[in-house]
């Protein structure tokens, strides 16, 4: 939505220097023959899974835990996403007590 005239800058989290180009894993594109080298979009999520050891398999989102502008957590993730950082994918059931959790129950 970042590209919709008049609003889409409310959904721009940035601008921040970033690793990556068209032909690597942070696969970050620029509009062609613009040399600004400005990304004009990217992955929407990062996640390596290690079908040796589950438990090792690591995830993480670019603009955070949220997808809405009202959220404290709509991009607090942008920083670790640009540094490589990742957060283990709780797989296990037991990993899962350190999670909150919501209930939606029926009236």
């Amino acid at each position: 939505l970042g590209v919709v005239p008049l609003i889409g800058k409310i959904f721009e989290i940035g601008p921040m220097p970033a690793a990556g180009g068209a032909e690597v894993v942070n696969n970050l594109k620029h509009k062609l023959m613009k040399e600004d080298w400005v990304a004009a979009s990217g992955p929407s999520k990062r996640r390596v899974i290690d079908y040796g050891n589950l438990d090792s398999s690591v995830t993480q989102l670019p603009i955070g835990n949220s997808g809405n502008l009202a959220s404290p957590y709509y991009g607090n993730l942008v920083k670790d996403y640009n540094e490589g950082n990742a957060r283990q994918i709780l797989l296990e059931e037991s990993k899962w007590t350190k999670v909150k959790k919501m209930e939606f129950l029926p009236s």
